[in-house]
């Protein structure tokens, strides 16, 4: 899962990942590629969000153009990108 992560779709349109789960890239990021219609990704045991927002232009470390994605920075380091038409959970 480093980088990426093709979201398969659960009953109701969520999927809920723990935060262990999510293997960032050399850069510390991984993007959430929505080619199942998911409408929100639910992170477990979520640590606290130090930055959000909408990407402007960036490249990941294999070269995904992430911009105009939304993302989240957590207070580890690690990045997530993700559709900015999904709804990021942090439980």
């Amino acid at each position: 899962m480093a980088d990426t992560v093709n979201s398969a779709q659960g009953g109701d349109g969520l999927i809920a990942l723990s935060i262990a789960d999510l293997l960032p890239d050399a850069q510390g990021e991984v993007v959430f590629l929505n080619d199942a219609g998911v409408s929100a990704i639910n992170i477990l045991d979520a640590q606290p969000v130090i930055g959000s927002g909408i990407s402007e232009h960036h490249t990941t470390a294999q070269g995904i153009d992430v911009t105009g994605m939304a993302y989240s920075t957590f207070e580890t380091g690690l990045t997530v990108y993700y559709p900015s038409d999904v709804t990021l959970l942090l439980t």
